[in-house]
């Protein structure tokens, strides 16, 4: 029975490409790979013409052109970004995030309560109605990239999350206004 195409589907096909990259003059069979996934004919169609517009659209446009994606106000954008606005070494993967001075002053508290009072123990939301979760689950409602819930429904900060907490809390200790914080590939605005 034919299925429809998941997300996996196009993760799978990125790193196929990936792998063929790799080699010299190599061939990828669409019609075994679309037999592999048992795809409909329709469906078939529709993923091939979004690969040539992707294509077109992309080599069309300058090679320094990336695709960005920005986290603001709770939502998720998808920008492109010229030369000027992006360092050679951020690809696609540069991520670019917006967070309000409150809510970094709640992630403070949040990964300094997880390492040095918690001790990494995480944190059960349901039915904790305390002043504290209720902060927590506002952060993990509006940040949801900073917590990773595990099977017990308990989330945990992210490493992400808790290199962001301790730059904010060094900023706090020294007096320093926030403004502008880069980690890894993240760059960080507070305002």
């Amino acid at each position: 029975m034919p299925q429809s195409l998941t997300i996996q589907h196009f993760i799978n096909f990125t790193d196929l490409l990936d792998k063929i990259q790799e080699r010299n003059h190599c061939l990828l069979n669409l019609t075994k790979l679309f037999e592999f996934w048992e795809i409909n004919n329709e469906e078939i169609e529709l993923f091939i013409q979004l690969l040539m517009r992707l294509q077109k659209f992309f080599f069309n446009k300058s090679e320094s052109i990336r695709l960005c994606g920005m986290w603001r106000d709770s939502q998720i954008y998808l920008k492109l970004e010229t030369p000027s606005e992006h360092n050679s070494n951020h690809f696609s993967t540069f991520r670019e995030i917006e967070l309000h001075l409150e809510d970094s002053n709640i992630l403070n508290d949040v990964i300094h309560y997880f390492e040095h009072i918690n001790l990494g123990k995480g944190f059960n939301l349901k039915g904790n109605n305390t002043e504290f979760a209720i902060k927590v689950r506002k952060l993990y409602e509006s940040y949801p990239f900073f917590f990773e819930k595990r099977e017990s429904g308990v989330i945990f900060p992210t490493k992400f999350a808790s290199q962001l907490g301790n730059v904010i809390s060094s900023y706090k200790k020294s007096h320093r206004k926030l403004q502008n914080i880069e980690i890894e590939d993240y760059h960080v605005r507070v305002k």
